[in-house]
Protein backbone atom coordinates (compact mmCIF):
# COMPACT_ATOMS: atom_id res chain seq x y z
CA UNK A 1 0.00 0.00 0.00
CA UNK A 2 1.32 3.44 -0.94
CA UNK A 3 0.03 5.14 2.18
CA UNK A 4 0.70 8.66 3.45
CA UNK A 5 0.76 10.36 0.06
CA UNK A 6 -1.44 12.99 1.67
CA UNK A 7 1.16 13.75 4.33
CA UNK A 8 2.96 16.70 2.72
CA UNK A 9 2.51 19.55 5.20
CA UNK A 10 2.03 23.07 3.91
CA UNK A 11 3.94 24.87 6.62
CA UNK A 12 7.39 24.53 8.09
CA UNK A 13 9.10 22.70 5.23
CA UNK A 14 11.06 23.66 2.15
CA UNK A 15 10.89 21.48 -0.95
CA UNK A 16 14.14 20.42 -2.61
CA UNK A 17 12.86 21.96 -5.84
CA UNK A 18 12.36 25.29 -4.09
CA UNK A 19 8.63 25.15 -4.84
CA UNK A 20 5.87 26.05 -2.44
CA UNK A 21 4.74 23.07 -0.33
CA UNK A 22 1.10 24.25 -0.26
CA UNK A 23 1.04 24.48 -4.05
CA UNK A 24 2.55 20.98 -4.34
CA UNK A 25 0.24 19.37 -1.77
CA UNK A 26 -2.23 17.82 -4.23
CA UNK A 27 0.29 16.80 -6.88
CA UNK A 28 2.40 15.15 -4.16
CA UNK A 29 -0.06 12.22 -4.04
CA UNK A 30 0.53 11.62 -7.76
CA UNK A 31 4.31 11.84 -7.39
CA UNK A 32 4.18 9.47 -4.39
CA UNK A 33 2.24 6.90 -6.44
CA UNK A 34 4.62 7.31 -9.38
CA UNK A 35 7.57 6.65 -7.05
CA UNK A 36 5.95 3.37 -5.96
CA UNK A 37 5.22 2.36 -9.55
CA UNK A 38 8.84 3.01 -10.55
CA UNK A 39 10.24 1.17 -7.50
CA UNK A 40 8.17 -1.93 -8.27
CA UNK A 41 9.24 -1.85 -11.92
CA UNK A 42 12.93 -1.35 -11.08
CA UNK A 43 12.81 -4.21 -8.56
CA UNK A 44 11.35 -6.48 -11.22
CA UNK A 45 8.40 -7.35 -9.00
CA UNK A 46 5.32 -8.74 -10.71
CA UNK A 47 2.72 -7.04 -8.57
CA UNK A 48 0.72 -3.94 -7.92
CA UNK A 49 0.06 -1.44 -5.13
CA UNK A 50 -2.85 0.68 -4.04
CA UNK A 51 -3.04 4.28 -2.89
CA UNK A 52 -5.11 5.96 -0.21
CA UNK A 53 -4.51 9.54 -1.34
CA UNK A 54 -5.11 10.85 -4.83
CA UNK A 55 -5.48 13.84 -7.10
CA UNK A 56 -7.16 14.27 -10.48
CA UNK A 57 -4.31 12.65 -12.45
CA UNK A 58 -3.64 9.83 -9.98
CA UNK A 59 -5.23 7.03 -12.07
CA UNK A 60 -2.29 7.36 -14.49
CA UNK A 61 0.14 6.55 -11.66
CA UNK A 62 -1.74 4.21 -9.32
CA UNK A 63 -3.67 1.12 -10.44
CA UNK A 64 -5.98 0.86 -7.42
CA UNK A 65 -7.34 3.13 -4.71
CA UNK A 66 -8.34 2.41 -1.13
CA UNK A 67 -10.95 4.57 0.55
CA UNK A 68 -9.53 4.12 4.04
CA UNK A 69 -10.82 2.76 7.32
CA UNK A 70 -14.55 3.14 7.60
CA UNK A 71 -16.44 2.63 10.83
CA UNK A 72 -18.29 -0.61 11.44
CA UNK A 73 -21.63 1.10 10.71
CA UNK A 74 -23.72 2.28 7.79
CA UNK A 75 -22.91 5.89 8.77
CA UNK A 76 -23.05 8.30 5.82
CA UNK A 77 -20.07 10.31 7.05
CA UNK A 78 -17.53 7.60 7.93
CA UNK A 79 -19.23 4.21 7.59
CA UNK A 80 -19.91 1.90 4.68
CA UNK A 81 -22.44 4.34 3.21
CA UNK A 82 -19.62 6.86 2.81
CA UNK A 83 -17.48 4.17 1.16
CA UNK A 84 -20.21 3.41 -1.37
CA UNK A 85 -20.57 7.12 -2.14
CA UNK A 86 -16.79 7.40 -2.51
CA UNK A 87 -16.60 4.41 -4.85
CA UNK A 88 -19.41 5.67 -7.08
CA UNK A 89 -18.02 9.22 -7.17
CA UNK A 90 -14.47 8.10 -7.86
CA UNK A 91 -15.65 5.72 -10.58
CA UNK A 92 -17.42 8.57 -12.34
CA UNK A 93 -14.21 10.60 -12.03
CA UNK A 94 -12.00 8.05 -13.79
CA UNK A 95 -10.80 6.03 -10.80
CA UNK A 96 -11.86 2.65 -12.15
CA UNK A 97 -10.68 0.40 -9.32
CA UNK A 98 -11.40 1.25 -5.70
CA UNK A 99 -11.97 -0.75 -2.55
CA UNK A 100 -12.68 -0.27 1.13
CA UNK A 101 -12.66 -2.26 4.32
CA UNK A 102 -15.64 -4.60 4.04
CA UNK A 103 -17.37 -4.43 7.38
CA UNK A 104 -15.48 -1.34 8.42
CA UNK A 105 -12.31 -0.88 10.37
CA UNK A 106 -12.39 -3.27 13.28
CA UNK A 107 -10.45 -1.75 16.15
CA UNK A 108 -10.56 -2.62 19.85
CA UNK A 109 -12.71 0.43 20.63
CA UNK A 110 -15.01 -0.02 17.62
CA UNK A 111 -18.42 -1.58 18.08
CA UNK A 112 -18.97 -4.89 16.29
CA UNK A 113 -20.52 -4.52 12.83
CA UNK A 114 -24.31 -4.87 12.71
CA UNK A 115 -25.64 -8.06 11.07
CA UNK A 116 -26.93 -6.00 8.11
CA UNK A 117 -23.33 -4.93 7.37
CA UNK A 118 -21.65 -8.31 7.82
CA UNK A 119 -24.22 -11.07 7.76
CA UNK A 120 -23.10 -14.33 9.33
CA UNK A 121 -21.76 -16.96 6.95
CA UNK A 122 -24.42 -19.31 5.68
CA UNK A 123 -23.11 -22.80 4.91
CA UNK A 124 -23.92 -24.10 1.44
Amino acid sequence: MADFGEALPCEGIRLHSGGDACAAHNSYAVEWAQLHREAIAEAGIDGFFFSRSAYTTSPAASPLFWLGDQLTTWDEHDGMASALTGMLSSGMSGFALTHSDVGGCVAPAAPPPPPSLCPPHTPA
